[in-house]
Formats: C-alpha cells, sequence, structure tokens
C-alpha cells in the first residue's frame, strides 16, 4: 500500500472548471465516482477470505513450509537481535545467504522472512521477536498466484509447487479477480484448529 493524503482532502485533478449540464454533468459525475472509487482501493488494504480444499498430504505439506519460513523467521530474529540490525537492506546483507542455505527456501521466500522481521522490529525493536511456527506468513505473487478462473491457487511448498482448488463467497471471489496482474500479499495460516500464532 502506497503512503497517500488522506481521503478528506482529495480533490480529482482531472477535472476543470466549466458549466454543469445536461449530459455533460451526468459523465462528469460518473467519471468522478469511478476516481473516488479508485483513490479508495488505492488507501485500503481489502482481505479476501478464501479457504483451500487440501488432501491430507497439501495439508502437511502447507504446515510444514509454513513452519519451516517460521523457524527461518525466528533465526533472523536472533541475528537482528544479536547485531542491532533492523532494517530490511541491511538485515538481508547479513542473513540471505544463511537463510537459504540452512533453511532450504526459495530466493523469495527468503525475502519475505527477511521482510517479516524486519517489520517485527519496525514496530517494537526494544524487545527480540521470536514467531509461532505456525504464525501468519505474508505471500507474495511469486510464491503464490490466485488463478481466478478455474478457482486454484498455485503455492510453493517445500516439494514444490501444488494447485490446489479453493472456495470463496462471490464478493471475495470478486475482490481476487480484480487484483489479476496486480500486487497482492496474501497471509496463509494455520487452520484454525491449531494454536493461534504468539503475540
Amino acid at each position: 500500500m502506497h503512503a497517500s493524503q488522506p481521503l478528506a482532502s482529495w480533490k480529482p485533478t482531472c477535472f476543470s472548471g466549466g458549466r454543469k449540464g445536461g449530459g455533460q454533468a451526468s459523465a462528469r459525475a460518473a467519471v468522478l465516482r469511478r476516481s473516488r472509487l479508485q483513490a479508495i482501493l488505492h488507501l485500503v488494504k481489502l482481505t479476501a477470505r478464501v479457504q483451500l480444499v487440501l488432501t491430507d498430504d497439501q495439508h502437511d505439506l502447507l504446515l510444514a513450509t509454513l513452519e519451516r519460513a517460521n523457524a527461518a523467521c525466528t533465526y533472523i530474529s536472533s541475528v537482528a537481535w544479536e547485531t542491532r540490525t533492523f532494517g530490511k537492506f541491511a538485515l538481508q546483507q547479513v542473513v540471505y545467504d544463511a537463510v537459504r542455505e540452512q533453511f532450504d527456501l526459495t530466493a523469495q521466500m527468503a525475502v519475505r522472512a527477511i521482510g517479516k522481521v524486519a517489520d517485527a522490529y519496525k514496530l517494537d525493536p526494544k524487545r527480540a521477536r521470536t514467531f509461532h511456527p505456525r504464525g501468519a506468513f505474508p505471500y507474495d505473487e511469486r510464491i503464490l498466484n490466485w488463478r481466478s478462473q478455474s478457482q486454484t491457487v498455485s503455492i510453493w511448498t517445500l516439494a514444490g509447487r501444488i494447485v490446489v482448488p479453493y472456495v470463496t463467497g462471490a464478493h471475495h471471489h470478486a475482490l481476487l479477480v480484480q487484483q489479476r496482474g496486480k500486487r497482492t500479499s496474501s497471509i496463509a495460516r494455520a487452520p484454525s484448529t491449531c494454536s493461534p500464532p504468539a503475540r
């Protein structure tokens, strides 16, 4: 999400002064409504709730992947705390190669793990952070890709990519369709039967 001025002070810049009337006024009003909607979508984070339809093996594999990623986060955090290196790019210079080697993660998974740790210390750099094995993990389009037409999702795992179907409501499906081709951040969580992430 990009930094923007408050919506209350936002004004469209694509209109010039002129007489309002008839079809012209109606057309301008329609464009204004679309512009305001685009501004709102630019300023807020939209969340689509989906449920993956997994086999038992896929379920176990995704949990193992999530646990490995969070173990990497805890390792990264320990290095960050010991070296007092909390910035994302500086931290990446310190731990990237070790994370790839020790945890057998792809380049993008390693980068996302480093980003998760850096974000945590951005909120509070005064205490060391650890991460729950099944805590939320930020995926992006390189490691998780929604295929809204077939209602499937392609996800990177420790055993390679898997493609699984998902179910969701019409509203949430529409959100996924709108994000096609754009950068999205998906939060993968363990099933609700598992313990919640540590705070």
